[in-house]
């Protein structure tokens, strides 16, 4: 499945060389590539609540629902 699949590939990438041949196109280089973290940055929601006990509840609770692989119900 592998080795067919590979072939296919190939063999559609030699079609869409020859389909797009005729395009003018300038060649990318790497250093123009705009690179971005592969994990999300999530920020922390701002605390509307005025107490520290609230807002720590509050961080408490955004902390168990961003936590990697930890189920939410």
């Amino acid at each position: 499945m592998h080795a067919a699949m590979t072939v296919r590939l190939d063999e559609a990438a030699v079609a869409y060389e020859v389909n797009t041949a005729h395009i003018p196109t300038e060649p990318v280089g790497l250093a123009d590539v705009v690179t971005v973290s592969l994990t999300p940055m999530l920020q922390l929601p701002p605390e509307p609540y005025p107490t520290p006990v609230a807002a720590l509840l509050q961080r408490a609770h955004h902390r168990l629902l961003t936590a990697a692989g930890a189920p939410v119900s």
